[in-house]
């Protein structure tokens, strides 16, 4: 398997991971120490094996890729994907899904009586965008899924230019 799909499969199953430590939210309503210590154990583990394995995935993905002359060209001219929010359609929605989570959250802590569940889910779709913001805008993975992409537009707008230049007769 060569380096380009390796860092893929990593990229993937970095947000897969991401995802998992976000579904601790699914447990806190139950996770009390007192009542129940092995679920409130059981939680945090899944969250930081969940956020550590992603990172480790991410920065895998990162290395596999990080010596070919392609990803250097490309990071050359890229930004850098915490500065470049909605750079890609994935990251703008995760972009887009965080302001509101975020929004009533604060406004349910501190402003409105917000019913829990709606809380909760805000809680994941924050979460879930936060992350998503990171991996979704970055260069590795605007690198390892839209670069094929670009290069089917740049084929297509040089077939179309040739096209043209043939039906004037240059």
């Amino acid at each position: 398997m060569n380096k380009g799909k390796t860092a893929r499969i990593f990229n993937d199953l970095s947000m897969i991971f991401f995802l998992i430590s976000s579904t601790v939210v699914a447990f806190l309503p139950i996770v009390d120490r007192e009542k129940h210590p092995a679920i409130a154990v059981l939680a945090g583990g899944i969250f930081w094996v969940g956020l550590l394995w992603g990172i480790f995935l991410y920065i895998l993905s990162c290395q596999k890729i990080r010596n070919l002359k392609s990803y250097q060209n490309y990071r050359s001219v890229e930004h850098i994907g915490a500065l470049a929010p909605g750079s890609t359609k994935e990251g703008l929605i995760a972009d887009l899904a965080f302001i509101p989570g975020f929004l009533v959250i604060i406004l349910g802590t501190y402003v409105f009586n917000i019913p829990d569940p709606v809380m909760l889910v805000c809680m994941w779709i924050t979460m879930v965008s936060f992350y998503g913001h990171f991996v979704l805008n970055g260069r590795v993975y605007k690198f390892l899924h839209k670069r094929k992409v670009i290069r089917y537009r740049k084929v297509k707008e040089e077939s179309a230019e040739k096209n043209t230049q043939l039906k004037e007769g240059v």
